[in-house]
């Protein structure tokens, strides 16, 4: 049995089959990219833009064994504005992916990620990496187009399969978003949030029934507003083949948030979603949605979430491969203290074209757009709108390890 990501909390992954079997390796090497984009500040109501250049050199381990599976990605990068020279910045990406096989039936999972960044290119999702799990995930909806920020995401997990049909797991999970300097973030805020649960999941044919109960601990650090939630998901999945699966979650939400200023807001609420998955060998997409309460994501307190995003990808040639995603989101404070500050929602979407020239250089273009609406926070207003155009040039290296 594999557990559905529904229940283990996995993003969706959109990388082809062909591309997974390419284990064992280590790889390096840099990407340099030119980008305009229309709105790097506003000034006295007026956007205006930049051209931005950027390095951004990687190292990548891939190793695969008879029970464990480990993969990292470490990625600096510098970027340097041709104008707004003050607004030059150096990023930090890492990734990174285990699974061992403790023993025939039992396995562990590990996962995170790290991004620090000072634009919204640097944060917003990437098409390729994958579309975020939808009962798990923090809440990355919100993106301040100006400030240096610190998202780190992590999750652990543990399933153990004591029948030929039946499985049960624990998961656990955690997320902090931080604003390195406020000045730069005015109306947003520094949030913590930490999650564990457990599943049973029950296999019959190409089904899984399941039920999942999650609980999350969400502080808004700066003004010490926490909500704390209990949850129940009833969940099915079906592989309509071993890569195509339709994934459905829904259940009761039990949530308390308090703090110093703040009296007790204890409600019950009604969370779902669902997601759709396809891995193929020269196509891939990806579909998760959700209703649910989570972290804020720079919003003073826990929130009522609403979310869709989307990624599709495709092999068009033998050396050009296209992709586009899109994504969108809504936001409802549970605190009704905030809710004229904070509500609102954002719209991104994304593509790209990469073509290969011989085995170690590609070239690509692409495009990203951002809409922000969240008219009372005031480092939103600065740039709702963002169009971003570029074009890259990578080198890669790669050399076989031993088995």
């Amino acid at each position: 049995m594999v557990a559905p990501p529904i229940l283990t909390g996995a993003a969706s992954p959109l990388a082809f089959t062909s591309e997974s079997e390419r284990s064992n390796y280590l790889r390096g090497g840099a990407t340099a990219s030119f980008a305009y984009n229309t709105n790097v500040i506003n000034t006295a109501g007026s956007p205006v833009g930049d051209e931005l250049y950027t390095i951004s050199p990687f190292i990548n381990l891939d190793i695969t064994r008879t029970r464990l599976r480990f993969s990292t990605i470490y990625s600096p990068g510098f970027t340097f504005y041709q104008h707004l020279s003050d607004r030059n910045q150096s990023d930090h990406s890492l990734g990174l992916s285990l699974a061992y096989r403790l023993s025939p039936h039992v396995t562990f999972t590990a996962g995170d990620s790290l991004a620090k960044a000072s634009t919204y290119t640097g944060l917003t999702f990437n098409t390729i990496a994958g579309v975020p799990n939808a009962i798990q995930s923090p809440n990355l909806a919100i993106i301040s187009p100006v400030a240096d920020t610190l998202i780190n995401a992590s999750n652990v997990g543990l399933s153990y399969q004591f029948g030929r049909n039946d499985m049960l797991g624990v998961t656990g999970n955690s997320s902090i978003l931080r604003y390195l300097n406020q000045s730069q973030a005015p109306g947003l805020y520094d949030s913590t949030g930490y999650g564990a649960g457990g599943y049973y999941t029950h296999r019959f044919g190409r089904n899984y029934l399941g039920v999942n109960y999650l609980f999350q601990d969400l502080t808004t650090e700066t003004i010490q507003l926490k909500t704390k939630t209990d949850s129940i998901y009833g969940s099915y999945t079906f592989y309509l083949k071993p890569n195509l699966s339709l994934s459905a979650f829904g259940g009761p939400q039990y949530s308390d948030t308090f703090g110093p200023v703040t009296l007790p807001i204890k409600k019950w609420s009604p969370a779902g979603g669902g997601s759709v998955s396809w891995q193929g060998g020269q196509t891939s997409f990806a579909v998760t949605f959700s209703h649910r309460i989570t972290d804020g994501g720079g919003l003073p307190g826990a929130v009522t979430a609403n979310s869709v995003n989307a990624s599709f990808r495709a092999q068009l040639t033998r050396a050009l491969t296209g992709s586009i995603g899109a994504g969108y989101s809504s936001n409802t404070a549970l605190d009704p203290a905030f809710q004229s500050l904070s509500n609102g929602n954002s719209t991104s979407a994304a593509a790209g074209l990469q073509r290969a020239f011989g085995e170690h250089w590609t070239g690509s273009v692409g495009y990203l757009y951002s809409h922000q609406n969240y008219n009372n926070i005031a480092v939103i207003n600065e740039a709702q709108n963002q169009s971003q155009v570029s074009i890259s040039v990578s080198c890669q290296f790669e050399r076989p390890l031993g088995r």
